[in-house]
């Protein structure tokens, strides 16, 4: 078996376990998925451990950048900043920050924004470019 029919195997063996341990909620179009397992050497805590790292490294690089932005201003007088944090291969963290922004008759100061990219690897990629074509042919036939 070649490699991507492995990794389309695993994909499609999970998709069954989540779509199968679903809560469907009809009346508010709600569904609750549930993992049943983890895979092998990755435990709750361990996730849990890294999903706090991950949390306060973000939160960090936001504030640095602002302390960054808010130390450089009377130098530079730039409102706008960004900053980037390669954490891994695969995961970015980016935050920018607007120390000074006018919407209407209203000034807003020392606004953040931030966000964690988790990039996909190309085998994820390519199942995933597969699969958005195969769901909107599945939901063109729908209205056919």
């Amino acid at each position: 078996m070649s490699k991507a029919n492995a990794f389309a195997k695993t994909m499609d063996s999970t998709i069954a376990q989540l779509v199968k341990d679903a809560t469907i909620h009809k009346d508010t179009h709600h569904v609750e998925l549930k993992l049943s397992s983890l895979p092998k050497g990755i435990t709750e805590d361990s996730l849990t451990l890294h999903q706090d790292f991950v949390n306060q490294i973000s939160v960090a690089t936001e504030a640095a950048l602002t302390e960054i932005a808010v130390n450089q201003y009377p130098e530079t007088k730039v409102l706008d900043w960004d900053a980037e944090l390669n954490l891994v291969p695969g995961i970015n963290i980016t935050a920018t920050t607007n120390l000074k922004t006018c919407v209407g008759e209203e000034t807003m100061y020392g606004i953040s924004d931030l966000s964690v990219d988790h990039m996909y690897n190309e085998e994820l990629s390519l199942w995933y470019d597969n699969f958005q074509n195969v769901n909107q042919e599945r939901a063109k036939k729908l209205f056919d």
